[in-house]
């Protein structure tokens, strides 16, 4: 597994990270045969366990991923191997004692998020706090940065991030980038979705010293064989999708997909979620430090294009 620089942390991260999703979330995503409704956790720590021995030591998690379940699996999973991996989660996002989804991104429920994940995950410190799907307001306000940047003074949090939403991708990283407040960036960014990378928001962020974590980068399962299962609103990206099977070179689309990813030397790790070992090997094939020649990624957005 090779490994990349985490911006200006200084954490030496795999290419191919954890994302904790399924592991919390039962039916998340495109659904494909042999998908369960429901997480079978001794199979979700079997394949956290697989990804560790696979040299994986980026695990990304939140409180809002099945009820703070995934973090519960993540306390589970992890215990133990404290020393071979970085942890990181959010705040912003969860659900009330109605079991109700709540987002609240105000400054008393952040601080108190990063308290309860300390407490679920059963560790000490958290590698990377991040406001979760972080509003435009909340960037250019500030005050959850403050509650986070305390969290990091009293040594509940090492370092601070954002995660953004696709619709307003570019502004909040531009936000958060100028803020200079922030040391990570969660984005999502693929061949189907460019714009970070065409609008240099990718290189503005390495030129700051922000980590670039990349989420959902097989598409919620589109990049995978599922994408003959994609719903009939997404039968224009089926299509799209379908034209990379003849580049894929004896791999998959999904391993073809996180390598295009992978060929932008911006991004830091790529977040890759799934609860089945075989999925979690596949992906790890794919941190090789070879991503793909220039050529191929050409060839690859054209395709698609």
């Amino acid at each position: 597994m090779n490994h990349r620089t985490l911006g200006r942390t200084g954490l030496k991260v795999s290419e191919i990270g954890f994302g904790g999703i399924s592991v919390g979330r039962a039916g998340w995503g495109v659904q494909g045969s042999g998908d369960r409704s429901e997480v079978d956790e001794a199979e979700a720590i079997r394949t956290m366990h697989r990804a560790l021995d696979l040299g994986i030591n980026f695990f990304d998690t939140a409180p809002n991923y099945g009820d703070r379940e995934s973090e519960r699996v993540f306390g589970k999973a992890l215990k133990g191997h404290r020393d071979r991996c970085f942890i990181a989660t959010k705040c912003g996002h969860f659900f009330s004692a109605e079991k109700n989804f709540v987002k609240d991104h105000t400054p008393a429920l952040s601080a108190q998020s990063i308290d309860d994940s300390l407490k679920t995950l059963g560790i000490e410190t958290i590698d990377l706090i991040q406001i979760h799907s972080a509003p435009l307001e909340v960037i250019q306000r500030g005050d959850v940065l403050e509650v986070l940047k305390r969290a990091q003074a009293a040594g509940k949090v090492r370092f601070i991030g954002a995660t953004t939403d696709d619709a307003n991708d570019a502004e909040v990283c531009r936000a958060a980038l100028a803020d200079g407040g922030y040391d990570a960036l969660q984005v999502t960014y693929n061949v189907l979705h460019r714009v970070l990378a065409t609008e240099g928001v990718l290189e503005e962020a390495a030129r700051k010293g922000v980590g670039i974590i990349v989420k959902s980068p097989l598409g919620t399962g589109a990049f995978t064989y599922k994408y003959a299962s994609l719903p009939e609103a997404r039968k224009a990206e089926q299509a799209r999708i379908a034209r990379l099977e003849g580049l894929t070179g004896g791999g998959t689309v999904a391993q073809l997909a996180l390598r295009y990813i992978l060929s932008n030397p911006h991004v830091s790790t790529i977040i890759a979620g799934t609860r089945r070992v075989a999925h979690v090997e596949e992906n790890a094939k794919t941190g090789d430090g070879k991503g793909l020649p220039g050529a191929k990624v050409k060839q690859v957005e054209e395709a698609v294009h």
